[in-house]
């Protein structure tokens, strides 16, 4: 491959990580990863994949590994991690605002952040968002209480 500048790349010591969904169906409870299925093997995995990819293609990857959806637990675990993250990048940019928001999320509004947010098909991927906004929330609204997650802007039912 070259670049714009028509310089060689070489990829002889590059690391690629390639993720799909195309298996998940096919393979529920037979993954390794995230918890305590029993282990499918590369054999296995690789044959499953081949009604989705071409076997060229996978016979590319010199390790394929198949993982268990994350539970509701995990993702709460997530979203306080990401929490923990965001709070220290605004810490960083913006020492008052940070200053704003409590040291850990609300155990009340972690519980609500996973039963408005989580989707098992989605993993982790709504978490960060999910933060992103409870921060914003709570950053628009000091002196209200904690933000609802699962409320609507505008339709009253969490208004007194």
């Amino acid at each position: 491959i070259r670049n714009s500048h028509g310089k060689l790349l070489d990829f002889s010591k590059a690391v690629v990580i390639a993720t799909t969904n195309a298996a998940r169906e096919a393979l529920s409870g037979r993954r390794i990863g995230f918890g305590d299925a029993p282990k499918t093997s590369n054999a296995s995995l690789s044959k499953i994949l081949t009604e989705f990819f071409d076997a060229e293609l996978l016979g590319r990857f010199s390790l394929i590994v198949g993982y268990q959806p994350i539970g509701e637990d995990v993702y709460r675990d997530i979203l306080v991690t990401d929490y923990a993250a965001e709070l220290a990048r605004i810490g960083e940019s913006n020492p008052r605002a940070a200053a704003a928001l409590p040291d850990e999320m609300p155990d009340a509004d972690l519980d609500a952040l996973v039963r408005g947010t989580y989707v098992a098909s989605q993993g982790a991927r709504p978490a960060a968002r999910a933060v992103r906004s409870w921060i914003e929330d709570a950053l628009l609204a000091p002196a209200a209480p904690s933000p609802d997650p699962g409320a609507v802007p505008g339709d009253g039912a969490s208004e007194a």
